[in-house]
């Protein structure tokens, strides 16, 4: 029996504490940080500008899972997020 897809809330951070969250339809935690992982290090983030929160600290571009995702999102899918064409910081 196939294990049935949710979403999961991850995070894209450029530098700390620069964010932008977003969600992954995945069975488990390690398939939507994998997800989101590969479209990383194909560089599908380039065109992100994450939101400041303050003083950027300067970090590598990484993505982690924060939880599954409420049921009652308002966030971009990784898709919507990456697929928004150039946008400006």
């Amino acid at each position: 029996m196939r294990k049935q897809k949710r979403k999961y809330l991850l995070s894209y951070t450029y530098e700390i504490p620069c964010y932008a969250d977003f969600t992954v339809d995945a069975t488990s935690k390690k398939e939507a940080l994998a997800i989101a992982k590969k479209a990383l290090k194909e560089g599908r983030f380039d065109n992100v500008f994450p939101e400041p929160d303050n003083e950027a600290m300067g970090r590598r571009p990484s993505v982690f899972v924060l939880d599954p995702a409420p049921e009652e999102d308002c966030y971009d899918t990784m898709e919507e997020l990456i697929s928004d064409g150039e946008k400006t910081p």
